[in-house]
């Protein structure tokens, strides 16, 4: 289940807020999509990314963090704003497994070279403050080692991370 909230104001690049959007039990993150990915023509790549970002069936828990921030597209003249997510995959003892950032509005191909994954493992998901945390690195292989220059802030504010479930994840309990 996918709760909603109100959307920030979109901020600059420097003082990007991750918001909490989502939290789902029971979940998992499919990393076998990282595979297709790799070897998508680029027609069903953005397909595949976005699923790479939905819960599946599994053991852990999954976080789902939105930022929107006012970015220069490559190919246009007036600033825009810009989403990018940030899904965590979190184990019962409240440690970071795994996790993925991605830009949505990203056009460069292929649509991959913007898409990160965790590096730093077994971080409280409650101790997190910002993204350098997560110390971000190209999620395939072979695609360099330039560790992603994503900047921002994770708030968990309002949030009871032990106690979340996908009735309701904007509720303290």
């Amino acid at each position: 289940m996918i709760v909603s909230l109100a959307a920030r104001e979109p901020t600059s690049d420097d003082d990007r807020i991750f918001q909490l959007v989502s939290a789902s039990t029971d979940s998992s993150l499919d990393v076998s999509l990282l595979k297709k990915i790799a070897s998508s023509s680029g027609e069903d790549m953005g397909e595949l990314i976005e699923k790479l970002f939905k819960p599946a069936k599994g053991h852990s828990r999954v976080y789902y963090f939105r930022s929107a921030f006012w970015g220069k597209a490559k190919f246009k003249d007036e600033p825009q704003i810009f989403h990018d997510s940030l899904v965590l995959l979190v184990n019962s003892k409240g440690l970071v497994l795994d996790g993925f950032s991605y830009t949505e509005e990203w056009a460069e191909m292929p649509l991959f070279c913007d898409l990160y994954r965790i590096s730093a493992k077994n971080l409280p998901l409650k101790s997190l403050k910002r993204v350098s945390q997560l110390k971000l690195k190209p999620a395939i292989q072979n695609f360099g080692d330039v560790a992603s220059s994503s900047k921002g802030f994770i708030d968990l504010s309002g949030w009871s991370i032990a106690s979340t479930t996908t009735k309701d994840a904007n509720k303290s309990e």
